[in-house]
């Protein structure tokens, strides 16, 4: 799913954005602009959320076997096979000095969300997990106007504070507003999405997108290696556990598909849409994950579809107003 972060973090396309969003000031007006996009762009669209929203369900299925540190390396690690031949290629045509920033990118947006939601996923569902997620656009935000001066709208407030109870409800449990460490594990991750998409704003807005993925990717994925197979008993139980290659098909899944075929697909989907479009990705993630987290068993009250509600429509407020 980062790829869809950095995307929307390259300063060329927030002309790009901004011009989209005049051109539909309504969402009547923006209905009726969707049919010019071919059948192809909305099978992508389809398509990328279902992946981007069964992530967190493989996460879970992964987690029955291996431990969190095994998950979490091991879909970097996966990922890094799917860039290594197209970093080849890209990686001789971004300066030397933007790669600090292009390796921070990669541990903000990659390899330790991976770590996070891994831990947190031990402890809470992954119906919970998808619909925390939902809050990176909301420190995305935060973190522009608190770190980088970016431009506060007034308006956006609105959504900010749709979000904060969003969360507080999926924090309510019981009748009590209990403290969930893992849950803010989930939290922290998102956060580090938002100072990544602001960081990969600032400074690296004259690289390409593609080339952000696979430099970075390549660069954590080696990190994911060597955790893997020098700090972990991975191979002893995949080996050894009778579910051992079930989850090694999860994981791989995770992050083969979700963190690197993926990229590819949202790529293509830009170019024959819009960033407008291609966003709306961001309101289908949560319900497909709690979707697919019910139907694997888990429960959901009603706080948590309340909270996930009033997050993804906190979304769609600060997205009108950007």
């Amino acid at each position: 799913m980062i790829q869809f972060i950095f995307y929307f973090s390259v300063k060329p396309l927030k002309a790009l954005a901004s011009s989209a969003l005049n051109c539909m000031p309504t969402l009547t007006q923006s209905a009726q602009q969707t049919h010019k996009y071919p059948i192809t762009a909305w099978i992508l669209l389809i398509a990328l959320s279902a992946i981007w929203g069964t992530s967190f369900l493989l996460i879970k299925k992964g987690l029955e076997v291996f431990s969190p540190m095994q998950v979490a390396s091991l879909r970097i690690a996966s990922a890094f096979l799917v860039v290594c031949v197209p970093f080849c290629w890209h990686f001789k045509q971004v300066a030397f000095r933007k790669w600090g920033f292009l390796l921070l990118s990669g541990l903000l947006g990659n390899l330790i969300p991976a770590f996070l939601f891994a831990i947190a996923q031990t402890q809470i569902s992954s119906s919970v997990a998808s619909i925390l997620n939902s809050l990176t656009p909301f420190f995305t935000f935060l973190v522009g106007i608190t770190f980088f001066r970016k431009k506060a709208i007034w308006q956006k407030a609105i959504g900010i504070f749709l979000g904060i109870i969003g969360t507080v409800l999926i924090f309510y449990q019981k009748g009590n507003l209990q403290f969930n460490a893992y849950a803010l594990l989930i939290v922290c991750a998102t956060l580090g999405y938002g100072f990544n998409v602001n960081l990969t704003g600032k400074f690296l807005a004259d690289v390409k997108p593609i080339h952000i993925t696979t430099i970075s990717i390549f660069m954590v994925g080696l990190v994911a290696n060597i955790i893997l197979f020098g700090f972990t008993d991975f191979l002893p139980t995949l080996q050894n556990h009778s579910k051992g290659y079930e989850a090694l098909t999860y994981v791989m899944i995770l992050g083969v598909v979700g963190s690197g075929i993926s990229s590819i697909l949202f790529y293509k989907l830009l170019q024959i849409s819009s960033p407008l479009f291609a966003s709306s990705v961001t309101y289908v993630i949560p319900l497909i994950g709690v979707s697919l987290g019910v139907m694997s068993g888990e429960s959901i009250t009603l706080f948590h579809l309340a909270g996930m509600s009033l997050i993804i429509v906190g979304v769609l407020v600060m997205n009108r107003f950007r």
